[in-house]
C-alpha cells in the first residue's frame, strides 16, 4: 500500500494477508494544506495506516475464526486410524478434521447408546473433539489435539496421546494408559479415574464436586478445589515441583502413591495413611489429619513423643521469615499402611495466615471406640 501526502513526502506500507489486498490513494493537493500542518497531518496518516492495518488483520483472522463443524449424531459406531476395520464400525479414515475444525458426537440427538468414536493407531482428530449426551470414545492410539466432555459422555484411554481434556456435566474419564499432554480438568460431578498413564505439564484438577481416583500413572500436579474429592492409593506426582494441594472445601485421601508436597487450605481436608509424602504444609484454615502410631516431632533440637489427638503447631518452632511467619518441624512415625514417614512440615496459622488449620494426629480406632462409648453414657446420664 503507498499513500502520498505530498511532492517532497511519501509513506510506504506493506498490508498484505494471503486473503485481502488493500490499495489506497490520497489526493495530495486535498489533503495537504500547508507545510507548517506538516507534523500533524503525518501523526494522522500513521494513525489511518494503523487502523488499516488492524482491519485486514480482522479479514485474515476471519476465516480461522469460521471453523469447519463435523456431526455425528447417528448413534453408530466410527472408527478413525491408519487401517479399515473389520468389526463393522464406520471408517471414516486417518483424520476427520483439520487443525480449526470442530467434531460434535451427539450435539443434538439424546441417544441411548450415544454415538462412538474408537481412535486407533495412525488416528488424527487435529482439531477440537466434543462430545454430548451419552456419546463415548475410546482412543487406543493416535492423536486428538482438544477433548471436550459433556451431558454423560465418556471416554476410555488405552493408548495414544491426547494434548488436553476438559469435563463437565456427569462426564467419565478412564486412563490405563496413554499420555495426556497438558491437562485435564474435571467439574460438574465429573469422575476420573486413572490406573496408568501420563499426564503431563499441568496434571490434573478437579473442581465442583468433580471426583479422581488416581491408583496408578504420573501426574505433574493433582489439585481439588470447591466441594470435589480425590483418593489416591497409587501413582506418582513429579518430583520435580509436583505436588498434591486441597482448596475451598475439597477433601484428599491419600493411602499410596507417592507426592513430594501434599497441602491444604482454605477449608479442605487432607488425610494421610499412607504413601509417601516428604513435605506437609498447611495454610489458613486448612487441616491434615494423619492416621498412624508411633509419631513424634523433632524442633529446635528437641524431640516430642505426639499422643493421638495432638496438634503439631503446639510442638513445631515457629519461624519468621520472607515467606511468612509458621511453624516448622520434622515428623517420623508409622502411618496406617506400615509405611515409615519421616517428613517435615511447615503450618501457616499465624501471622497474614491466620486460622484454626493444623496438623492432628488421629486417634486409634480403639481410642475413638472408646470416645463414642463415653458420649453415649453422657447423654444417658443426662
Amino acid at each position: 500500500m503507498k499513500i502520498r501526502l505530498s511532492k517532497e513526502r511519501s509513506y510506504e506500507d506493506n498490508i498484505v494477508s494471503p486473503n485481502h489486498r488493500i490499495s489506497v490513494y490520497i489526493d495530495s493537493k486535498k489533503f495537504v494544506k500547508s507545510k507548517t500542518k506538516m507534523f500533524e497531518e503525518e501523526k494522522t496518516m500513521k494513525s489511518i495506516i494503523a487502523l488499516l492495518a488492524v482491519t485486514v488483520l480482522i479479514l485474515t483472522l476471519q476465516p480461522a475464526a469460521m471453523a469447519e463443524q463435523y456431526y455425528y449424531d447417528t448413534g453408530q459406531r466410527y472408527t478413525v486410524g491408519g487401517i479399515d476395520p473389520t468389526d463393522g464400525t464406520v471408517y471414516l479414515g486417518s483424520s476427520i478434521s483439520s487443525f480449526t475444525s470442530i467434531v460434535h458426537l451427539d450435539s443434538m440427538v439424546d441417544n441411548n447408546p450415544g454415538t462412538h468414536l474408537n481412535v486407533t493407531d495412525g488416528g488424527r482428530v487435529s482439531g477440537q473433539l466434543s462430545t454430548y449426551n451419552n456419546a463415548g470414545i475410546t482412543v487406543n492410539g493416535g492423536y486428538v489435539n482438544s477433548l471436550r466432555l459433556e451431558d454423560n459422555s465418556s471416554v476410555t484411554m488405552t493408548d495414544g496421546e491426547i494434548f488436553d481434556v476438559t469435563m463437565n456435566n456427569n462426564s467419565t474419564v478412564s486412563m490405563t494408559g496413554g499420555t495426556i499432554r497438558f491437562a485435564l480438568w474435571a467439574s460438574d460431578n465429573s469422575a476420573v479415574t486413572i490406573n496408568a498413564g501420563w499426564v503431563v505439564q499441568e496434571g490434573l484438577r478437579v473442581m465442583e464436586d468433580a471426583t479422581l481416583t488416581m491408583n496408578g500413572g504420573y501426574s505433574r500436579h493433582i489439585e481439588a478445589y470447591g466441594n470435589s474429592a480425590v483418593a489416591i492409593t497409587g501413582g506418582e506426582v513429579s518430583n520435580d515441583g509436583g505436588y498434591v494441594g486441597a482448596y475451598d472445601n475439597a477433601t484428599v485421601t491419600m493411602r499410596g502413591g507417592s507426592t513430594p508436597y501434599l497441602q491444604a487450605a482454605g477449608n479442605s481436608i487432607i488425610t494421610l495413611s499412607g504413601g509417601d509424602a516428604p513435605n506437609l504444609w498447611v495454610y489458613s484454615n486448612g487441616m491434615l489429619y494423619l492416621d498412624g502410631s508411633n509419631f513424634s516431632v523433632t524442633a529446635s533440637g528437641v524431640t516430642t513423643p505426639l499422643s493421638n489427638g495432638a496438634h503439631l503447631s503446639n510442638y513445631g518452632t515457629l519461624v519468621e521469615n520472607p515467606q511468612g511467619v509458621f511453624y516448622n518441624g520434622e515428623l517420623t512415625g508409622t502411618l496406617a499402611d506400615g509405611a515409615f514417614i519421616d517428613s517435615s512440615f511447615a503450618i501457616w496459622n499465624t501471622g497474614d495466615y491466620a486460622g484454626t488449620g493444623d496438623i492432628v494426629i488421629i486417634p486409634e480406632p480403639a481410642t475413638l471406640l472408646l470416645l463414642g462409648l463415653g458420649a453415649v453414657m453422657l447423654r444417658r446420664k443426662r
